[in-house]
């Protein structure tokens, strides 16, 4: 034991001495939250000799761990915040009259050191300092169910022993970070019991052995948060308007954004469109950033091959900007849109359409033609009449909202992970199959064979697919 305590005051020194050498100004700022799994691996619980014939096992000793954390901080100095987690296991006879449960819990302030890394990854020693509780349960079956001439029903004997430690859990961690606002966390570390205090009941038939909550462990955490550079801007925030021209020849329209609203309407040749022998894409840019950093941002048109592109360039390293875009695009037009982060509204699509965005409002008034496919990893999909033929919709996170003509008729394969789907107000439908925590639905509106199809899938959230009020545009 005392060689284990001194084990672990070495490693926090050597946190300390990291921390103190790696500290550095202007380096990245971090906040970051989420949910943890992992395994803890402890010495098994053995029973006594006389207990084990009984064909009870050990307790084992690899322990599955669930709980969170977050911490904030910056890459080059210190990090500070919460870890908590828990677990539990359970064995039982051969025969089934002895069931056993362990279970604990376990929390604590986290304090580390970031370093080696910067806002796209970074190391972290660090230690969470902390205690927690642990129970186990022996519960003898006995004549359980049996039912004496009084009337009394006979009830399992239950035997209880608690457990109370203080901890230290040293630990080697890296962020990686593939998006600003969702990283992965993976941790090893070594959890240390410092002290303990134990409860049991000394009638029980065996002595119930304690459980010493100390040995290796890993993590895997998904994080929310933010990463950004530490050299914050100061400068009051301005913005810079451009006007936007680019020549459509014949093919897709590609707009590539990081941050920023996009806002898009097609309208007809006829309506200032025509630019020479092209069709032409008009509308503005609108820059937001500090004062100081506003020069860097900016917006870049090409035509590549029959291709018309339009993409924000934006710096390596600043915060609070975005780039607003409100576009009119000649009607037939197919679009390509991979942004990152913000909303986008679309008035009515008439051709091949591919959307894909990070976090975000997705709003289209009516879509018609061959194909749409839409990809959103955390927001919502809100479509108010759709015609399309072929349509695929797919959020992570989120809602997807779908209107459908009262005449419709679609072949629907629709998924969720975890959450709610409502299909409802048709007149001609037909309904396969649905689950309960996650739903997996196949249904038919309208006249066979189908001139739609539909395929959604929601992870986390909820899908609805109604009847339109008919508000939606379906003309050009």
């Amino acid at each position: 034991m005392i060689k284990r305590q001194l084990v672990g005051m070495l490693l926090l020194f050597a946190i300390g001495v990291v921390g103190v050498l790696s500290t550095a100004a202007g380096s990245p700022v971090f906040g970051l939250g989420g949910s943890l799994a992992g395994v803890l691996s402890m010495e098994e619980a053995v029973w006594s000799d006389g207990f084990e014939t009984g064909g009870v096992p050990p307790i084992p000793g690899l322990w599955v761990l669930s709980g969170g954390s977050g911490r904030g901080g910056s890459v080059g100095g210190w990090s500070l915040g919460g870890v908590g987690w828990e677990t539990s296991a359970s064995v039982a006879s051969i025969d089934g009259s002895i069931y056993v449960r362990a279970e604990a819990g376990f929390g604590g302030l986290d304090v580390g050191a970031a370093f080696a890394g910067d806002e796209r990854s970074f190391l972290t020693a660090g230690a969470v300092i902390g205690g927690g509780a642990s129970g186990l349960t022996l519960m003898l079956a006995g004549d359980e169910g049996e039912v004496l001439p009084n009337g009394i029903e006979i009830e399992p004997t239950v035997f209880e022993s608690t457990s109370a430690f203080l901890s230290a859990a040293p630990y080697l961690s890296m962020q990686v970070q593939p998006l600003r606002f969702l990283g992965f966390e993976l941790r090893i570390g070594y959890l240390f019991e410092l002290a303990s205090l134990h409860w049991h009941d000394e009638s029980a038939p065996v002595g119930l052995p304690e459980l010493r909550f100390a040995g290796p462990w890993v993590t895997l955490g998904v994080s929310w948060g933010w990463v950004s550079r530490g050299e914050i801007v100061r400068s009051p925030s301005v913005e810079r308007i451009e006007e936007i021209s680019v020549p459509v020849p014949g093919g897709a329209f590609q707009v590539d954004n990081p941050i920023g609203e996009v806002l898009i309407r097609f309208a007809d040749d006829g309506d200032g469109q025509q630019t020479g022998s092209y069709r032409a894409i008009r509308g503005t840019a609108t820059v937001h950033a500090p004062a100081d950093v506003i020069d860097t941002i900016g917006v870049e048109t090409s035509v590549d091959g029959d291709r018309a592109v339009l993409r924000s360039k934006t710096p390596e390293r600043a915060a609070g900007w975005r780039v607003d875009y409100d576009l009119t695009v000649p009607a037939g037009t197919p679009l390509e849109l991979d942004l990152g982060v913000g909303d986008v509204q679309i008035d009515h699509l008439s051709a091949r359409c591919e959307i894909r965005t990070g976090v975000g409002a997705l709003s289209i008034g009516s879509a018609s033609g061959e194909s749409l496919v839409i990809s959103v990893g955390v927001g919502s999909v809100t479509i108010g009449k759709l015609s399309t033929a072929e349509t695929s919709v797919s959020v992570d996170s989120g809602m997807a909202d779908i209107g459908l003509a009262p005449d419709a008729s679609v072949e629907i394969a629709a998924t969720v992970g975890l959450g709610d789907l409502a299909i409802g107000g048709f007149a001609e439908l037909t309904e396969a199959t649905q689950g309960t925590l996650g739903r997996d639905l196949r249904a038919t509106i309208g006249e066979l064979p189908a001139r739609q199809r539909l395929m959604v899938r929601v992870g986390l959230g909820q899908i609805l697919i109604r009847e339109t009020d008919g508000g939606g545009d379906d003309s050009n």
